[in-house]
């Protein structure tokens, strides 16, 4: 069974940084399957991990691959008149979706 970094999976599972979860693991507020989890430790996807009491639900990940028309920019955050890829993306969010672009487009450039 793989093993990842606990601070990867929380941060790949959660709104957390790697950094936060490092600074909430040391506080002692991560558990992994009702223990205190330490620095360093490794979980599997059988693992229960709680972050001040709630539980980090493990993500499945999905790729789009999107040619970005001209015009649009490739951010999470919105800004008043400019328009974001993530409006030609239609999905059904749920909890425990994160959704992250994985490279950098202007707006005055597209997918070709």
């Amino acid at each position: 069974m793989n093993k990842e970094n606990l601070t990867k999976v929380i941060a790949e599972n959660s709104n957390y940084s790697r950094r936060k979860a490092e600074e909430l693991i040391r506080l002692g507020l991560v558990s992994i399957n009702n223990h205190i989890a330490q620095l360093g430790e490794k979980v599997s996807k059988n693992d229960e991990i709680k972050v001040n009491g709630q539980k980090i639900v493990h993500s499945q990940k999905v790729y789009i691959k999107l040619n970005k028309p001209v015009a649009y920019v490739c951010t999470n955050r919105s800004f008043k008149g400019e328009k974001n890829i993530f409006s030609l993306i239609i999905v059904t969010l749920s909890f425990g979706v994160i959704i992250i672009t994985i490279s950098f487009c202007g707006s005055i450039t597209n997918g070709k």
